[in-house]
Protein backbone atom coordinates (compact mmCIF):
# COMPACT_ATOMS: atom_id res chain seq x y z
CA UNK A 1 0.00 0.00 0.00
CA UNK A 2 1.10 4.06 -0.52
CA UNK A 3 1.81 5.56 2.54
CA UNK A 4 0.40 9.35 2.75
CA UNK A 5 1.08 11.32 5.52
CA UNK A 6 -0.99 14.99 6.09
CA UNK A 7 0.09 18.35 6.20
CA UNK A 8 -1.14 21.74 6.71
CA UNK A 9 0.11 24.60 4.54
CA UNK A 10 -0.25 28.37 5.96
CA UNK A 11 -4.04 28.48 5.34
CA UNK A 12 -4.43 25.24 7.30
CA UNK A 13 -5.46 23.03 4.39
CA UNK A 14 -5.19 19.37 4.50
CA UNK A 15 -2.69 18.24 1.17
CA UNK A 16 -1.65 14.21 1.32
CA UNK A 17 2.08 13.64 -0.04
CA UNK A 18 4.01 10.30 -0.42
CA UNK A 19 6.00 9.76 2.51
CA UNK A 20 9.40 10.25 2.04
CA UNK A 21 8.64 10.88 -1.74
CA UNK A 22 7.71 14.17 -4.17
CA UNK A 23 4.40 13.18 -5.94
CA UNK A 24 4.58 12.11 -9.04
CA UNK A 25 2.07 11.55 -12.34
CA UNK A 26 1.87 8.38 -14.25
CA UNK A 27 -0.35 8.34 -17.45
CA UNK A 28 -0.82 5.01 -19.55
CA UNK A 29 -1.54 5.51 -22.99
CA UNK A 30 -3.11 2.52 -24.68
CA UNK A 31 -5.05 2.13 -28.19
CA UNK A 32 -8.64 2.54 -26.93
CA UNK A 33 -8.48 3.15 -22.81
CA UNK A 34 -6.07 5.97 -21.06
CA UNK A 35 -5.13 5.57 -17.26
CA UNK A 36 -3.93 8.33 -15.38
CA UNK A 37 -2.99 8.10 -12.05
CA UNK A 38 -1.88 11.68 -10.05
CA UNK A 39 -2.13 14.87 -8.62
CA UNK A 40 -5.06 16.59 -10.50
CA UNK A 41 -4.07 19.94 -9.63
CA UNK A 42 -7.19 22.79 -10.74
CA UNK A 43 -9.76 20.33 -11.64
CA UNK A 44 -12.83 21.90 -11.87
CA UNK A 45 -15.30 22.05 -14.18
CA UNK A 46 -15.07 19.78 -17.28
CA UNK A 47 -16.93 17.87 -20.04
CA UNK A 48 -14.63 14.90 -20.87
CA UNK A 49 -14.46 13.54 -24.08
CA UNK A 50 -14.07 10.12 -22.95
CA UNK A 51 -16.20 8.16 -20.48
CA UNK A 52 -14.50 7.82 -17.42
CA UNK A 53 -14.48 5.86 -14.26
CA UNK A 54 -12.74 8.50 -11.84
CA UNK A 55 -11.10 7.03 -8.31
CA UNK A 56 -9.93 8.69 -5.33
CA UNK A 57 -7.38 7.15 -3.86
CA UNK A 58 -7.34 8.73 -0.29
CA UNK A 59 -10.70 10.33 0.21
CA UNK A 60 -14.03 11.11 -0.91
CA UNK A 61 -13.92 13.58 -3.34
CA UNK A 62 -17.26 15.49 -4.38
CA UNK A 63 -18.77 15.72 -8.20
CA UNK A 64 -21.56 17.51 -9.38
CA UNK A 65 -23.87 16.75 -12.65
CA UNK A 66 -24.27 20.46 -14.41
CA UNK A 67 -27.02 19.83 -15.92
CA UNK A 68 -29.38 18.45 -12.99
CA UNK A 69 -26.83 20.01 -9.98
CA UNK A 70 -26.82 17.04 -8.33
CA UNK A 71 -24.04 17.07 -5.76
CA UNK A 72 -22.86 13.59 -4.37
CA UNK A 73 -19.46 12.73 -2.42
CA UNK A 74 -18.03 9.24 -3.34
CA UNK A 75 -14.72 7.33 -3.77
CA UNK A 76 -15.88 6.10 -7.39
CA UNK A 77 -17.70 7.69 -10.39
CA UNK A 78 -18.25 6.47 -13.61
CA UNK A 79 -19.14 9.92 -15.93
CA UNK A 80 -20.43 9.09 -19.42
CA UNK A 81 -18.73 10.78 -22.09
CA UNK A 82 -20.11 14.85 -22.71
CA UNK A 83 -21.54 14.86 -19.37
CA UNK A 84 -20.60 18.14 -18.03
CA UNK A 85 -19.72 17.91 -14.24
CA UNK A 86 -17.68 19.90 -11.55
CA UNK A 87 -15.50 17.94 -9.11
CA UNK A 88 -14.60 19.62 -5.51
CA UNK A 89 -11.82 18.26 -3.18
CA UNK A 90 -9.56 17.12 -5.82
CA UNK A 91 -6.02 17.94 -4.12
CA UNK A 92 -5.24 14.15 -4.02
CA UNK A 93 -4.08 11.31 -5.59
CA UNK A 94 -6.66 10.38 -8.34
CA UNK A 95 -6.94 7.80 -10.99
CA UNK A 96 -8.61 8.47 -14.06
CA UNK A 97 -9.86 5.78 -16.22
CA UNK A 98 -10.95 7.20 -19.70
CA UNK A 99 -12.88 4.21 -21.37
CA UNK A 100 -13.28 3.19 -24.61
CA UNK A 101 -15.06 5.41 -27.32
CA UNK A 102 -17.47 2.61 -28.80
CA UNK A 103 -19.50 2.46 -25.18
CA UNK A 104 -18.56 -1.32 -24.70
CA UNK A 105 -16.96 -0.25 -21.34
CA UNK A 106 -19.43 1.83 -20.16
CA UNK A 107 -22.28 -0.18 -20.72
CA UNK A 108 -20.27 -2.65 -18.61
CA UNK A 109 -19.43 -0.11 -15.74
CA UNK A 110 -22.51 0.68 -15.55
CA UNK A 111 -23.96 -2.27 -13.75
CA UNK A 112 -21.92 -2.13 -10.77
CA UNK A 113 -22.56 1.33 -9.70
CA UNK A 114 -25.00 1.22 -7.30
CA UNK A 115 -25.93 4.90 -7.10
CA UNK A 116 -27.06 7.31 -10.18
CA UNK A 117 -26.62 10.85 -9.66
CA UNK A 118 -28.56 12.53 -12.82
CA UNK A 119 -26.41 10.67 -15.38
CA UNK A 120 -23.19 10.04 -13.21
CA UNK A 121 -23.25 7.13 -11.91
CA UNK A 122 -21.06 6.50 -8.34
CA UNK A 123 -20.33 3.75 -5.75
CA UNK A 124 -18.66 0.71 -7.34
CA UNK A 125 -19.36 -2.54 -5.67
CA UNK A 126 -15.83 -3.07 -6.76
CA UNK A 127 -14.85 -0.02 -5.32
CA UNK A 128 -12.65 -1.38 -2.81
CA UNK A 129 -10.85 -3.65 -5.35
CA UNK A 130 -10.40 -1.03 -7.55
CA UNK A 131 -9.07 1.28 -5.33
CA UNK A 132 -5.93 -1.03 -4.43
CA UNK A 133 -5.38 -1.98 -8.11
CA UNK A 134 -4.87 1.31 -8.96
CA UNK A 135 -2.88 2.10 -5.43
CA UNK A 136 -0.92 -1.19 -6.39
CA UNK A 137 0.08 0.33 -10.04
CA UNK A 138 1.09 3.52 -8.86
CA UNK A 139 3.27 2.48 -6.26
CA UNK A 140 4.90 -0.20 -8.47
CA UNK A 141 4.97 2.08 -11.18
CA UNK A 142 4.25 -0.77 -13.30
CA UNK A 143 5.37 -0.80 -17.30
CA UNK A 144 2.11 -0.03 -19.99
CA UNK A 145 2.20 -4.05 -20.49
CA UNK A 146 2.03 -5.09 -16.96
CA UNK A 147 -0.24 -2.24 -15.96
CA UNK A 148 -2.78 -3.09 -18.73
CA UNK A 149 -2.60 -7.07 -17.80
CA UNK A 150 -3.19 -6.18 -14.22
CA UNK A 151 -6.56 -4.41 -15.12
CA UNK A 152 -7.76 -7.14 -17.93
CA UNK A 153 -7.40 -9.85 -14.90
CA UNK A 154 -8.63 -7.31 -12.21
CA UNK A 155 -11.33 -4.42 -13.41
CA UNK A 156 -12.52 -5.12 -16.58
CA UNK A 157 -13.57 -8.35 -16.24
CA UNK A 158 -15.42 -8.05 -13.38
CA UNK A 159 -19.06 -7.81 -14.53
CA UNK A 160 -19.47 -8.74 -17.98
CA UNK A 161 -23.01 -8.73 -19.67
CA UNK A 162 -24.88 -12.10 -20.21
CA UNK A 163 -26.08 -10.84 -23.55
CA UNK A 164 -22.56 -9.14 -25.90
CA UNK A 165 -22.11 -5.74 -26.39
CA UNK A 166 -22.08 -4.80 -29.96
CA UNK A 167 -21.42 -1.52 -31.57
CA UNK A 168 -22.04 0.08 -35.04
CA UNK A 169 -19.24 -0.92 -37.21
CA UNK A 170 -19.70 2.19 -39.05
CA UNK A 171 -18.76 4.41 -36.21
CA UNK A 172 -15.50 2.09 -35.02
CA UNK A 173 -14.39 2.41 -39.10
CA UNK A 174 -14.54 6.53 -38.48
CA UNK A 175 -12.98 5.85 -35.25
CA UNK A 176 -10.16 3.86 -36.73
CA UNK A 177 -9.64 6.30 -39.17
CA UNK A 178 -8.77 9.23 -36.65
CA UNK A 179 -6.61 7.02 -35.03
CA UNK A 180 -4.58 6.00 -38.16
CA UNK A 181 -4.82 9.76 -39.43
CA UNK A 182 -4.05 11.88 -36.33
CA UNK A 183 -2.98 15.36 -38.13
CA UNK A 184 -5.05 15.31 -40.96
CA UNK A 185 -7.99 17.25 -41.06
CA UNK A 186 -10.29 14.23 -42.48
CA UNK A 187 -13.77 16.30 -43.36
CA UNK A 188 -16.90 14.73 -41.94
CA UNK A 189 -18.15 14.44 -45.53
CA UNK A 190 -15.00 12.26 -46.41
CA UNK A 191 -15.55 10.61 -43.57
CA UNK A 192 -19.07 10.25 -43.98
CA UNK A 193 -18.45 8.76 -47.40
CA UNK A 194 -15.69 6.33 -46.11
CA UNK A 195 -18.83 4.43 -43.89
CA UNK A 196 -21.71 5.12 -46.60
CA UNK A 197 -23.26 7.63 -44.68
CA UNK A 198 -24.44 11.46 -45.24
CA UNK A 199 -22.68 13.61 -43.19
CA UNK A 200 -26.01 14.45 -41.17
CA UNK A 201 -26.55 10.26 -40.27
CA UNK A 202 -22.77 10.28 -39.18
CA UNK A 203 -22.87 13.10 -37.11
CA UNK A 204 -26.36 11.85 -35.37
CA UNK A 205 -24.73 8.01 -35.03
CA UNK A 206 -21.55 9.00 -33.85
CA UNK A 207 -22.65 11.26 -31.06
CA UNK A 208 -25.31 8.42 -30.38
CA UNK A 209 -22.81 5.64 -30.00
CA UNK A 210 -19.43 8.13 -28.49
CA UNK A 211 -21.75 10.22 -26.49
CA UNK A 212 -19.77 13.18 -27.96
CA UNK A 213 -20.09 15.16 -31.38
CA UNK A 214 -17.21 14.03 -34.24
CA UNK A 215 -15.21 17.20 -33.58
CA UNK A 216 -14.99 16.82 -30.41
CA UNK A 217 -14.08 13.10 -30.49
CA UNK A 218 -11.32 14.53 -32.79
CA UNK A 219 -9.49 16.90 -30.35
CA UNK A 220 -9.59 14.11 -27.78
CA UNK A 221 -7.79 11.92 -29.77
CA UNK A 222 -5.09 14.43 -30.48
CA UNK A 223 -4.40 15.28 -27.01
CA UNK A 224 -3.70 11.72 -27.15
CA UNK A 225 -1.39 11.93 -29.88
CA UNK A 226 0.34 15.24 -27.92
CA UNK A 227 1.16 12.73 -24.89
CA UNK A 228 2.57 10.16 -26.95
CA UNK A 229 4.78 12.72 -28.90
CA UNK A 230 5.92 13.64 -25.63
CA UNK A 231 7.01 10.17 -24.67
CA UNK A 232 9.13 10.69 -27.15
CA UNK A 233 11.04 13.38 -26.48
CA UNK A 234 8.78 16.49 -27.84
CA UNK A 235 8.41 19.67 -26.20
CA UNK A 236 4.53 19.93 -25.37
CA UNK A 237 4.26 22.90 -27.78
CA UNK A 238 6.06 20.79 -30.72
CA UNK A 239 4.21 17.86 -29.79
CA UNK A 240 0.99 19.62 -29.91
CA UNK A 241 0.99 21.25 -33.40
CA UNK A 242 2.48 18.21 -35.01
CA UNK A 243 -0.60 16.23 -33.24
CA UNK A 244 -2.66 18.98 -35.26
CA UNK A 245 -3.42 21.60 -33.18
CA UNK A 246 -2.94 25.09 -34.72
CA UNK A 247 -1.12 26.57 -31.81
CA UNK A 248 -0.54 26.06 -28.14
CA UNK A 249 -3.50 28.50 -27.52
CA UNK A 250 -5.86 26.07 -29.11
CA UNK A 251 -4.33 23.17 -27.82
CA UNK A 252 -4.59 24.75 -23.94
CA UNK A 253 -8.31 25.52 -24.80
CA UNK A 254 -8.90 21.58 -26.24
CA UNK A 255 -6.95 20.37 -22.82
CA UNK A 256 -8.57 22.82 -20.10
CA UNK A 257 -12.28 22.07 -21.66
CA UNK A 258 -11.92 18.22 -21.60
CA UNK A 259 -9.65 17.49 -19.10
CA UNK A 260 -10.52 20.48 -16.53
CA UNK A 261 -6.79 21.60 -15.85
CA UNK A 262 -3.94 23.35 -18.06
CA UNK A 263 -1.70 21.19 -19.60
CA UNK A 264 0.97 23.41 -17.75
CA UNK A 265 -0.10 21.75 -14.51
CA UNK A 266 1.04 18.62 -15.54
CA UNK A 267 3.21 18.61 -18.85
CA UNK A 268 5.70 21.33 -17.37
CA UNK A 269 6.33 19.14 -14.34
CA UNK A 270 8.35 16.72 -16.72
CA UNK A 271 10.43 15.07 -14.12
CA UNK A 272 7.46 13.98 -12.28
CA UNK A 273 5.20 12.47 -15.13
CA UNK A 274 5.91 8.88 -16.39
CA UNK A 275 4.20 8.58 -19.76
CA UNK A 276 3.85 4.62 -21.39
CA UNK A 277 2.23 3.41 -24.09
CA UNK A 278 1.85 -0.34 -25.50
CA UNK A 279 0.82 -3.92 -23.91
CA UNK A 280 -3.15 -3.77 -25.21
CA UNK A 281 -2.65 -5.62 -28.73
CA UNK A 282 -3.88 -8.72 -28.17
CA UNK A 283 -7.07 -7.58 -26.21
CA UNK A 284 -10.19 -7.95 -27.59
CA UNK A 285 -11.79 -5.12 -27.03
CA UNK A 286 -9.38 -3.43 -29.07
CA UNK A 287 -11.14 -5.17 -31.93
CA UNK A 288 -14.33 -3.99 -33.89
CA UNK A 289 -17.37 -5.57 -33.42
CA UNK A 290 -19.78 -6.54 -35.78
Amino acid sequence: MLQFYKINNKNNDARYMILNEMPYSLLYLWRLRTLYIGEMFELATQTPAASALLLALEKPFGIRDSRTAEFVQTRSALVPAGVRICVEDADQILACCYLDPLGRDLAVFATSMTRAHGLIRVDSENEQQQLQVCTDLYQARAPAADAYATLMQTIFPQHQPTAPITVDARIAQVVELFRQNPVSNLSNQLLAQQVGLSEVQLQRLFKQVTGIPVRRYRLWHRLFVTASLMMLGKTLTDAAIEAGFSDSSHFNHAFRGILGMKPSSIFLRRQNIIIQTGGDELDPATTDSD
